[in-house]
């Protein structure tokens, strides 16, 4: 049977897609593994070997050439989630060994500003994927999938996100990361301690009834354990 040649590239962009979002997702399970660094538990990158891989090229052409707007709302969330990931892991891998991501930056433009590469022939920084983009979804649960390369940070998953298993992907993140007694949370005389992010971005759990409410979804018998919240010290260290 002919295929039409329409047909034909479409298949062609399919498969190209799903061989990129496989090629990634191998990539993560090759070069992230579980550690501790400064008596935290958490994921670590192997950023030295990443700087040496010839296929970081072409993972960064699957990201370059994707189109979101073709995408289902799962698949781009999923996408987007993956890039701001994949772009941080490339930006700290060139720049290895840095101290801290924070210090790729300058006086002038904070390394949240830097342009990090490409999406669609459009210039992307980190800053724009996490605010401009990603916050927008109204999903509060990407603050523990999408990963800045500290050990502060929720662990970087050792596979890639995908929209059949996002909410699943999403759930176990979130309870992951909340019961990290060291970054995440846990109550110490009276107090609850949480990780700064709730602090940052805490308009974006209101939809969840607020912090406490939403915490209280994965931790639940933490209930009536604190009178008040406090916040961990949040350590910039790369997570390598």
């Amino acid at each position: 049977m002919r295929i039409p040649f329409f047909s034909f590239l479409l298949l062609l962009s399919m498969t190209t897609n799903a061989d990129g979002l496989n090629d990634y997702d191998q990539f993560l399970k090759k070069y992230v593994s579980t550690g501790v660094k400064h008596q935290i538990q958490l994921n670590k990158v192997n950023y030295a070997n990443i700087a040496k891989d010839p296929n970081l090229l072409h993972i960064r052409a699957y990201f370059e050439k994707t189109n979101p707007q073709k995408l289902t709302p799962k698949e781009r969330l999923a996408f987007y989630i993956n890039a701001y990931n994949f772009y941080t892991i490339q930006l700290v891998a060139q720049h290895w060994k840095v101290n801290s991501i924070k210090d790729i930056g300058s006086l002038f433009k904070s390394v949240w500003k830097k342009e990090v590469g490409f999406i669609k022939g459009k210039k992307i920084t980190l800053n724009h994927l996490e605010h401009a983009i990603l916050r927008k979804m109204n999903e509060p649960r990407i603050h523990f999938a999408i990963v800045c390369a500290s050990v502060s940070c929720p662990d970087i998953r050792n596979e890639a996100y995908r929209a059949e298993k996002l909410d699943q992907q999403l759930n176990d993140q979130t309870t992951l990361f909340l019961k990290n007694n060291k970054k995440g949370a846990t109550v110490h005389h009276h107090a609850l301690f949480i990780s700064k992010i709730f602090d940052w971005f805490e308009d974006d759990f209101e939809q969840a009834g607020g912090v406490e409410q939403f915490i209280l979804q994965y931790r639940p018998e933490l209930k009536g354990q604190f009178k008040k919240i406090k916040y961990f010290d949040y350590d910039w260290s790369t997570n390598g």
